[in-house]
């Protein structure tokens, strides 16, 4: 009863009052923070924009109200305003004042969320690393792995995105490019766990997109680091950047150089057959020197109409050594012992090109059209030499030695067409279509020698070519009604894929198929905490993951003697359902519900050699389906004071069942993932920050992982009006971040344990030069020119 009281009250209010939009832009994009003061006679009404740029406010409708809208940085606008629609677009000017001093209490939160995606500012991150990987590592819920993936808390690694543009490489690949990046080339990144229907549909784990910074509008400025930090092994790095502005042209360039020096350890205990035993043990010391260079330009050819290229090259050579240890045992006595060594040199060049263009309909740019065109190469090449001696009662009785060279390349390009268009009726429409093509191939060519005598090896030399071509084309419809909002989409997605080994069989196989991926996003306002918005969302949405060129590639990769790695030609496309219910304040993640169900799960495998049982084979294969069900929970003290913190946990349950090795599967499993980030202001001039993460019951695919995790600090303090930042920081200062493991599917029983280095103690040194031509408000919105107004 009283729910109803409750409820006709509120009709009776509606009679009187209707909830009004208004739109707070600079001309360019949404200004967050904006405070908005209306009055009518003796009664004022207040607002505020949210992270998009809008604020609604419950008024009269048909009556004139005295409106004031103000931010710190731009003009106040005064105005007298009828109430005869239900959205009115505001634009601020930007103030003429230049402020040579402005103090900022305020600060963006490290995580916010807009929509179907979570933004993360990484400014406190980068102060304590020193490349773009590291960042990435040090963002809460983000999990990597040993071989270079990156998890959102799913069993299916994420996809990467640079600039919004997917980064189509082995995980190890991209991970050197990643390495090779300075930190401060990171101005944020977008978690995004379900894409909707604009982004590619091969994204089962989600998408991390890296946005690089670019120009930032100045006259004339840029920055100088230079940093190292010391674990077993050292790293050191060096890094310019330098960006300008004249009229309608703003042009960048940045660069860098780095050494970075690392180990790892792997100890393997396995169950061959019976009492057969082999027992293992890999210290591999990694050198990488890297070099990279980033430039762009920005022309604005009519106010209308502006045209962008960027464009970033890196080069990488690296070098391993990796020295193992075998013993083979029977009965608990030792059979024979194993010495391998193993010498790795190479090379990795990369190369990005792109090339846009945004035609503007509006004046704010909200109605546009985007061309988009972008090409990488890529071309790893790499040296091997290895050597072999066994030994049985300590006196050597057998040995072999082999050397080789694999050549490889992969080109990718990509055309992008997108119209945006926003109708009056609050609804917007994005359509558009895209086209990729990828193309790969790889030439393996080893030698061996055994007793003296030097023959082709063929069962490594291996020749392959791949090609894969994906048209799209989707449409996707977003509207907001009052406190609600609902974007819904349909891509469809035609894949051509065409593979042929030439090299040690000819082989050839070929995939065309459409598919159809629906999305389907709402959100819904809850309450008012504390002036905050609190919000619900539900995302409904299909996935695919193709399986890539490293997976399907049969090259026999040597590990060691007793292990090689392969992909798998035969392997077919896995699809995904995920469903996620979301809570968030002001922005921020509170709650997260979400399940997950894969089918033609394909995933890294390990089988015995039926030749040669000592002898495994690391590939993948389609094994089963798979049901993941998660919940996550954040909890944070808003930004803006002494002390800042967020903290989550998440809990994942996994359960696959199907077929591995012609029998049977059944697998359940149970994981979780605790997270925090902690954020103290010293004085003015000295922040403190602490980010620590930790896994318990871990899991990668079938494997089960012990504990592990790690913590790291980090303090910075500022001098010389604020452009000479000094940096000290620790990782993995607990050296947590290692684990047990252990696999006990089908015919393969072992246990291990792994660890890298990852404790270490670094200074970081950052001057930036130059002075600016556009103030930035406290949440870092560039101020352009323009005209105050209300439409």
């Amino acid at each position: 009863m009283k729910k109803l009281i409750l409820l006709l009250l509120f009709t009776v209010q509606l009679t009187h009052a209707q909830l009004i939009t208004f739109r707070v832009t600079d001309g360019t994009g949404p200004i967050v923070g904006a405070t908005l003061f209306l009055r009518l006679n003796d009664k004022s009404y207040v607002g505020a924009t949210d992270n998009s740029g809008i604020a609604q406010i419950s008024l009269k409708k048909d009556f004139t109200y005295k409106i004031r809208v103000s931010m710190m940085g731009f003009e106040t606008l005064d105005q007298e305003i009828t109430i005869n629609k239900t959205e009115f677009k505001v634009t601020l000017k930007a103030s003429a004042t230049e402020l040579n001093e402005v103090s900022v209490k305020a600060r963006k939160p490290l995580i916010t969320h807009e929509d179907d995606k979570a933004i993360v500012d990484t400014e406190p991150l980068v102060q304590s690393s020193t490349n773009v990987m590291e960042v990435l590592e040090k963002i809460p819920g983000v999990f990597s792995d040993s071989e270079g993936g990156f998890y959102l808390g799913s069993a299916a690694p994420a996809k990467i995105y640079i600039n919004g543009r997917e980064q189509r490489m082995d995980a190890s690949d991209l991970a050197t490019i990643l390495k090779s990046l300075p930190p401060n080339a990171i101005e944020k990144v977008e978690i995004i766990r379900t894409p909707s229907a604009t982004m590619d549909a091969s994204n089962t784990g989600g998408s991390l997109n890296i946005i690089l910074r670019k120009g930032y509008s100045l006259l004339g400025s840029g920055s100088i680091s230079a940093g190292m930090n010391q674990g077993n092994y050292g790293n050191q790095f060096l890094n310019a950047s330098y960006n300008k502005s004249i009229r309608k042209i703003s042009y960048y360039v940045n660069g860098g150089i780095s050494s970075l020096n690392s180990f790892s350890f792997f100890s393997n205990n396995r169950h061959i057959n019976g009492e057969s035993f082999l027992n293992s043990e890999s210290r591999i010391a990694s050198a990488n020197q890297n070099q990279s260079l980033g430039y762009g330009i920005s022309l604005d050819i009519k106010k209308n109409w502006s045209v962008t290229y960027d464009g970033r090259v890196s080069n990488s050579g690296t070098k391993s050594t990796n020295n193992t240890s075998a013993e083979s045992f029977f009965n608990q006595e030792r059979v024979f012992s194993n010495v391998n060594q193993i010498l790795t040199e190479g090379n990795r060049l990369f190369v990005s090109q792109n090339l846009s263009s945004i035609i503007k309909f509006d004046s704010a740019g909200a109605k546009n059209l985007l061309l988009d065109f972008s090409g990488t190469s890529f071309k790893p090449n790499n040296n091997q030499i290895y050597s072999n001696t066994f030994y049985r009662d300590s006196k050597e009785f057998s040995g072999n030695n082999g050397a080789g060279q694999n050549l490889s390349s992969s080109d990718f390009y990509a055309v992008r067409v997108e119209l945006t268009y926003p109708f009056k009726n609050k609804f917007k429409l994005e359509t558009g279509g895209k086209l990729s093509v990828m193309d790969y191939n790889s030439q393996a060519n080893y030698t061996r020698t055994e007793d003296g005598a030097t023959a082709l090896d063929l069962f490594r030399n291996n020749g392959f070519d791949f090609s894969n071509r994906i048209t799209a084309l989707y449409v996707q419809g977003t509207k907001r009604f009052g406190k609600f909002s609902l974007k819904t989409g349909l891509r469809l997605e035609n894949t051509f894929m065409f593979g042929h080994q030439k090299i040690p069989s000819d082989t050839t196989f070929k995939v065309q198929r459409s598919d159809l991926f629906p999305f389907l996003f709402f959100g819904r306002k809850i309450a008012s905490i504390m002036g905050m918005e609190m919000r619900g969302t539900l995302v409904a949405q299909r996935t695919i993951d193709r399986p890539g060129y490293s997976q399907l590639n049969p090259f026999r990769r040597y590990i060691d003697e007793f292990t090689y790695q392969s992909g798998n030609p035969a392997l077919k496309p896995k699809f995904a359902d995920n469903y996620e219910f979301n809570l968030n304040i002001a922005g921020q993640d509170i709650l997260a519900v979400g399940q997950k169900h894969i089918s033609n799960v394909f995933t890294d495998v390990i089988y015995q050699d039926p030749k040669n049982p000592q002898i495994v084979n690391r590939t993948y294969d389609n094994l089963s389906k798979n049901k993941e069900t998660y919940f996550r929970i954040m909890g944070a003290i808003p930004p803006g004071g002494k002390y800042f913190f967020v903290a989550g946990a998440q809990f994942s349950l996994n359960e696959y069942s199907g077929i591995y090795e012609k029998v049977p599967i059944n697998f359940r499993r149970g994981s979780w993932r605790f997270f925090t980030f902690h954020e103290l202001k010293i004085d003015k001039k000295s922040t403190f920050t602490l980010q620590g993460i930790l896994t318990t019951k871990g899991q990668m695919q079938f494997t089960e992982l012990g504990n592990f995790g790690s913590l790291n600090a980090g303090i910075n303090r500022r001098f010389l009006d604020d452009r000479l930042v000094v940096s000290l920081s620790a990782n993995d200062v607990l050296f947590t971040n290692k684990y047990n493991f252990k696999i006990n599917q089908g015919s393969m029983i072992a246990a291990g344990f792994q660890s890298s280095d990852s404790r270490r103690f670094g200074l970081n040194v950052r001057y930036n030069f130059g002075r600016k031509k556009r103030i930035q408000n406290g949440f870092g919105l560039d101020m352009p020119d323009g005209e105050g107004n209300i439409e």
